[in-house]
């Protein structure tokens, strides 16, 4: 499968982490778990519907062919692709859905719709466009003009939304104090704020970007030990860490890396 990967001009940089396409034919019938993320995004199917499997009660369903995802939590839903892969993603910052909508970000936390009934008609006129561009930078260069039209109309960010992404940036180290007092807020009025604008209290966030990020280390340079990776993101100790995965991936950190030898992760 062909994984391209594109970073948004600088104007958008604060709203949007990559754009991301995934190209090919499916490599597996397995499963493929999705654990906590700590930022949203919006994604779009041009090839083979694939398959939701929500944990627990083993249900399967239909993805719409465009998705509005919110932050997640735990490992709630699997995947299991169509024989023909062709998805664009826009990988938005931890805040950039909500400066860019104006979307209460408490709402969509561990939840996944479908764009239209999230956005409105202007994301199904998207999803036509970049139904008809032929290759990856052009439908870059299709998402980039439509996200800026929705940047004229943003809003001017908060402290409380640069705090969100600089904990991104620093891979969960967050004094929330100190944040709360940068902001001028008391430690409440701040948890509050963050919550509407990232949909996750702050401490919960933090501990899923460190999260994250050692996923993302492990699966970009596998020859990484995790013993490394431990101390580089400043886990007390690997127990720690695996304690972390579980919660939040439903499995051993080595467990869960396994599931993408194949399958192309979303990267930044």
């Amino acid at each position: 499968m062909k994984l391209s990967i594109a970073r948004p001009i600088p104007i958008l940089r604060d709203y949007v982490r990559c754009f991301q396409q995934r190209q090919g034919r499916r490599p597996t019938d397995a499963i493929v778990p999705m654990a906590a993320h700590p930022a949203p995004l919006l994604q779009f199917n041009f090839e083979d519907p694939y398959l939701v499997c929500r944990y627990g009660s083993g249900m399967l369903e239909n993805s719409p062919s465009a998705v509005m995802a919110g932050s997640s939590t735990y490992r709630k839903i699997g995947l299991i692709l169509g024989e023909k892969v062709d998805v664009f993603t826009v990988h938005f910052q931890p805040s950039g859905l909500h400066r860019l909508f104006g979307i209460p970000m408490d709402g969509l936390t561990d939840q996944a719709f479908d764009a239209a009934s999230v956005l409105g008609h202007p994301v199904t006129t998207l999803e036509q466009f970049l139904a008809d561009d032929v290759s990856f930078d052009e439908r870059v260069c299709t998402a980039t003009k439509f996200l800026i039209d929705r940047l004229a109309k943003s809003d001017t960010p908060d402290v409380v939304a640069l705090t969100a992404n600089r904990v991104f940036l620093g891979r969960g180290k967050f004094d929330i104090p100190m944040g709360a007092s940068n902001a001028g807020l008391s430690i409440r009025q701040f948890e509050r704020r963050f919550d509407r604008c990232i949909g996750i209290t702050p401490r919960l966030y933090a501990k899923i970007v460190r999260f994250y990020a050692a996923l993302l280390m492990k699966l970009t340079a596998p020859e990484r030990t995790w013993t490394d990776i431990t101390y580089a993101l400043g886990y007390y100790d690997q127990m720690h860490m695996v304690r972390d995965f579980r919660r939040l991936a439903g499995e051993s950190p080595t467990q869960y890396v396994r599931h993408f030898a194949t399958i192309p992760m979303p990267q930044g």
